[in-house]
């Protein structure tokens, strides 16, 4: 039988895993808020781009919000996420992109994505 000491293992950025046949989670806090945040600046954006329709900017704020809503959830549905958000990204490629809302949109990309 061989015997290790393990001393005071300490790590600020996410998940550790030790020994054979153990697995970790690793949850990021506040990851929620953050898409709230992003997505009222996202859907801010666009209803000052006069590009977009008034109709268009009103289905992508009830696309964005429902998307945020998903991202809330324990388990959000996956098939939902990835419509809704396939449909926001056709939208929003017809409007006149300021860098502005590139840079905005691909922050919310990339909270969105990874959770389908």
């Amino acid at each position: 039988m061989s015997e290790f000491k393990i001393d005071k293992v300490e790590n600020n950025q996410g998940s550790v895993s030790i020994g054979d046949s153990s697995s970790s989670t690793y949850v990021q806090q506040g990851q929620a808020e953050n898409i709230a945040i992003i997505a009222k600046e996202l859907i801010k954006l666009l209803d000052e781009n006069k590009d977009l329709p008034q109709d268009t900017k009103d289905e992508l704020t009830e696309t964005i919000n429902t998307i945020s809503d998903q991202a809330e959830l324990e388990k959000p549905n996956k098939t939902i996420l990835k419509s809704l958000f396939s449909a926001a990204d056709k939208m929003i490629s017809l409007a006149v992109k300021t860098p502005e809302l590139i840079s905005v949109f691909e922050k919310w990309k990339g909270f969105i994505e990874p959770l389908f």
